[in-house]
C-alpha cells in the first residue's frame, strides 16, 4: 500500500515539475533586441514599462504575409488612428471590427504562425522601431550601428519597400513606412503594400 501511495505521489510530482518547468522557462526568459523570439521571429522592442503594460517584448513575424489593402478608402475607422508603441493591437481590432472588406489587419488578426495566433498589424511607431532595430534605417539618420548589414538589407528579410502600419491618417489614407530609407508618410488605403505582423508578450 505504501509503495502504491509513493508511486502516485511521484507521478503527481513529475507531472507538476514538467508543467512548472515549461511555465518557468516561458516567463523567465530574458530576450534582448534582435534575439529570436518564441514564435521564431525577431525581438525588436523591449518595453521598460512592462509591469504596467502587461507585456515586455514586441516580436516581428519571421517573414511577410501576402499584401492586402489597408481597407476601404471611403470612411474613417473609429479608433484606428493611434500611433504610439503599444497601440497596434487595438488599432488592428478596430479595423477588423470597423471594415467588412478584407484588410491588412485581417491578415494579421487571422494568422496562426508557429503555434501563435496573437498577431497584429503594427502601429506607426511600432513599425518605425521595427525598421530601425531590425532593418537598421531611420529617415535622415545614419544606419543603426547595432544592426548587421544595415547598409544593405539589415535583419529580418524585409523587402526594401513600403509596409503598412495600422495607423489611419485620414478617410482615404493610412500610414506606411518605407523600409528602404525609413521614410514615413500617408498612402491610399487601397494600396497593396507589404505586411509584417507583430505580437506582444
Amino acid at each position: 500500500m505504501k509503495k502504491y501511495i509513493l508511486f502516485i505521489i511521484l507521478i503527481i510530482a513529475a507531472g507538476s515539475m514538467s508543467c512548472y518547468d515549461g511555465l518557468l522557462e516561458t516567463q523567465n526568459t530574458d530576450y534582448k533586441l534582435r534575439d529570436i523570439g518564441p514564435a521564431g521571429g525577431l525581438i525588436f522592442y523591449v518595453n521598460p514599462d512592462y509591469e504596467k503594460d502587461g507585456w515586455r517584448y514586441l516580436e516581428a513575424a519571421p517573414y511577410d504575409q501576402p499584401g492586402q489593402p489597408w481597407g476601404s478608402n471611403i470612411f474613417f475607422v473609429p479608433g484606428a488612428d493611434e500611433t504610439a508603441i503599444g497601440s497596434g493591437n487595438q488599432n488592428t481590432i478596430d479595423i477588423v471590427n470597423g471594415d467588412s472588406n478584407p484588410t491588412a489587419a485581417d491578415v494579421c488578426y487571422d494568422l496562426t504562425l508557429n503555434g501563435y495566433n496573437d498577431w497584429f498589424l503594427p502601429s506607426r511607431d511600432e513599425l518605425e522601431l521595427m525598421c530601425w532595430n531590425l532593418r537598421g534605417v531611420k529617415y535622415n539618420t545614419i544606419y543603426n550601428p547595432d544592426v548587421p548589414n544595415a547598409a544593405v538589407v539589415g535583419l529580418g528579410g524585409f523587402v526594401l519597400s513600403q509596409y503598412w502600419s495600422s495607423s489611419e491618417a485620414s478617410d482615404v489614407d493610412s500610414i506606411i513606412v518605407n523600409f528602404s530609407d525609413g521614410q514615413v508618410f500617408p498612402a491610399t488605403k487601397m494600396g497593396g503594400y507589404h505586411i509584417r505582423p507583430i505580437r506582444a508578450f
